[in-house]
């Protein structure tokens, strides 16, 4: 059991560095799509196996919140990948069972974490809740979101291209957490700074982004229908 633990804790490592390296890989040649396809899809796998040994990490060392926190960081990057197969989704196109079951299964996970962050508050009377609390509630948002989108007949044009790279840019800021975090033995920063930094500074520029994407699909409707 303890040489395997190793084994997986070795190829968590392995992976989360790959996901590091690839993801501002992807972002930097976003425009460039035959080089970005697949450091985009190299970036996707080392998530996958980020999330398969973090779960089982966090099994072992009975961790419920990293357990929490591995679904919740790879629920962004599946619908980021996703996305991608629902080009028609503004025609019609019918949504897989896959991710609707994907989507249960994030709302479950979003209902834990903000579960735990109650748990842990009135136990505890830590200002870290907020931790978990925030990234619930940040999910359980998305979750809405994407069951929104699945069910509206108005869904832009651009919906899966906003997907993609709302949800891949979030998932990165992940990785990033995860980097700071393992990193923060030497720095010694404070936990909230070092859990929630990432998302207060990268966010925003992410939203801007997207929001760029559907002011330019508003601006161009009344044309097309011209």
């Amino acid at each position: 059991m303890q040489t395997l633990t190793q084994t997986l804790l070795i190829f968590h490592i392995l992976c989360g560095t790959v996901s590091l390296a690839t993801g501002i890989l992807a972002i930097a040649f976003r425009k460039k799509i035959k080089i970005h396809k697949p450091i985009g899809f190299t970036f996707y796998l080392a998530m996958t196996g980020v999330f398969v040994t973090s779960v089982y990490l966090a099994i072992v060392k009975n961790n419920m919140f990293l357990f929490l926190v591995g679904f919740f960081t790879y629920h962004s990057a599946l619908i980021g990948f996703r996305a991608l197969k629902y080009k028609q989704l503004h025609l019609g196109q019918k949504v897989n069972m896959f991710d609707w079951v994907v989507e249960i299964l994030a709302g479950s996970t979003n209902l834990g974490l903000i579960t735990f962050a109650t748990y842990y508050y009135f136990r505890h009377k830590d200002s870290s809740a907020l931790i978990p609390l925030t990234f619930g509630l940040i999910g359980a948002r998305g979750v809405y979101k994407n069951i929104k989108n699945f069910y509206s007949k108005k869904v832009q044009k651009s919906f899966w291209l906003q997907k993609h790279i709302g949800n891949m840019c979030g998932s990165y800021i992940g990785t990033i957490t995860a980097f700071i975090v393992n990193m923060n033995k030497y720095w010694d920063l404070p936990e909230l700074v070092v859990w929630l930094g990432p998302t207060l500074v990268i966010a925003p520029a992410i939203f801007i982004e997207v929001a760029k994407l559907k002011k330019v699909e508003k601006n161009k409707a009344p044309l097309e229908s011209i």
